[in-house]
């Protein structure tokens, strides 16, 4: 038998809940098959905070199928309810209860007069969308709750940032860290944090999107609010933090922060003086960076202009496993950066692999140590290092 080959898990529904888990006062049912909530809910526990796992399904059986999933929906429902209280639930419909025709809303708006708490369904049957498609009907969900507040200078609003990233949490300070230095403080993450963020976001004077997943909620606050919206990179290495400071300067009009600037990248430079001789090591090494755009790109960037490593970058968005497989044969690569899905694959290969994208489930991240920004330069460079001469 020959080698088989695991598709990347590309659903409506995984965006969904990867969208759901960024709002820390919701609660998502899985109204479908066991099998649709128990392997969600396994990427839920393996690539995210596991106190912190918000997901039920409504146990519908193939002897459902004659009778509809009325009744487990139901109890689903008032279940989340009286155990957990969310602000607002929503109810993923998955491809086994479309099929059976369920009247979802109908069920919602029927138990609405009891439940005091929002109730929206999404479908995610499998054949209507991907995860971007998930991550921005669950954001679109939330555009009605919106505040109408005044602006407040100098903030920002951060979107497309998701709850399961890799390292999120290290990432979102040094951003944080970096905003402050032009004196600008962060209002709300989209989607990281409770229902109340979303009512405040109005207060800021400007989005950051990090991902198009998140631009049609920018641009609805930029109709809605006349909040303007700026489409930024993943600060990768010291150029691409330069270049990520100096464009939301210049779009809130204030001046860079050059002594600031000048003592990291000085910080920098005493660091990787003392392994200069394994960073010539790995100047001219050849490698594949796998993961979606907003990420694969700017960070190829930074290995190719800082590092002097060759890239050759594959997008999830338009390749498979097997096109991948291709690629490597083709390119023999002597890293890979990329995700657990790529582990397999580069160990029958003999590539090291440094695993920094979505979704990552067999590394724990509960340092403070970034992959983004000044300070996680140097974290990126370690672990570049150490993945090759551990290999």
């Amino acid at each position: 038998m020959g080698n088989l080959v695991e598709p990347f898990p590309d659903s409506k529904l995984i965006g969904a809940i990867r969208a759901i888990k960024g709002l820390r006062d919701s609660f998502a049912i899985i109204h479908g098959k066991s099998c649709c909530h128990s392997d969600n809910l396994i990427l839920s526990l393996m690539a995210g905070r596991q106190d912190d796992i918000r997901i039920i399904g409504s146990g519908i059986r193939l002897q459902d199928i004659s009778v509809g999933g009325y009744r487990k929906l139901s109890i689903a429902i008032k279940s989340t309810y009286e155990n957990f209280r969310p602000e607002i639930i929503f109810v993923l419909v998955t491809s086994f209860p479309t099929m059976m025709a369920d009247d979802v809303d109908g069920i919602i708006d029927e138990l609405k007069r009891d439940i005091p708490c929002e109730i929206r369904s999404i479908n995610c049957a499998g054949h209507i969308g991907n995860m971007k498609d998930g991550y921005r009907d669950v954001l679109s969900c939330l555009e009605g709750y919106v505040g109408k507040n005044g602006k407040k200078e100098r903030s920002v609003n951060l979107l497309g940032i998701k709850a399961d990233d890799p390292n999120k949490d290290a990432d979102i300070g040094e951003i944080k860290r970096l905003l402050s230095s032009l004196g600008v403080r962060v209002n709300s993450i989209i989607l990281d944090g409770k229902l109340k963020d979303i009512r405040d976001s109005s207060k800021a004077s400007l989005n950051l999107l990090f991902s198009e997943d998140a631009l049609s909620f920018a641009e609805f606050m930029k109709d809605r609010f006349d909040i303007p919206f700026l489409r930024v990179s993943y600060p990768y290495g010291t150029g691409g933090t330069r270049q990520f400071l100096k464009d939301v300067s210049d779009a809130l009009n204030l001046a860079l922060n050059s002594e600031f600037i000048q003592d990291e990248e000085k910080r920098i430079k005493e660091r990787l003086q003392g392994i200069y001789k394994y960073l010539q090591g790995i100047y001219g090494l050849s490698s594949i960076v796998v993961g979606e755009m907003e990420r694969a790109i700017p960070f190829s960037d930074f290995l190719e202009n800082e590092l002097g490593i060759e890239t050759h970058v594959f997008l999830r968005e338009s390749g498979d496993q097997i096109s991948l497989r291709r690629l490597i044969e083709e390119i023999r690569p002597d890293i890979l950066f990329g995700s657990s899905l790529e582990r397999d694959i580069c160990k029958k290969y003999g590539i090291p692999i440094v695993k920094l994208f979505f979704p990552v489930i067999d590394e724990l991240f509960i340092t403070n140590t970034p992959y983004v920004g000044f300070r996680g330069t140097i974290g990126i460079v370690q672990k570049i290092i150490n993945s090759i001469i551990g290999a």
